[in-house]
């Protein structure tokens, strides 16, 4: 269904039929897009998983530039 609605939105966008659209880049673009979008936030769970991954892979990076700065003299 995703699909179809792409290629559809295309259709208005280039004026390429579905069949035209096998050829074009930026439609090929945006089939890539759809096909990774789909695989990758299946659920909406997905999207909140991604977040928390995001969070911690900074939440070292926070610590390691912590342990680099020079404390002020009070």
């Amino acid at each position: 269904m995703v699909g179809f609605f792409m290629a559809y939105g295309m259709d208005g966008l280039t004026g390429l039929d579905m069949v035209g659209q096998t050829g074009n880049f930026v439609c090929k673009a945006a089939l890539l897009l759809t096909v990774v979008e789909v695989l990758l936030f299946r659920r909406k769970e997905d999207i909140a998983n991604i977040k928390k991954l995001a969070d911690e892979t900074t939440y070292y990076d926070k610590q390691w530039q912590a342990s680099w700065q020079n404390p002020k003299d009070s």
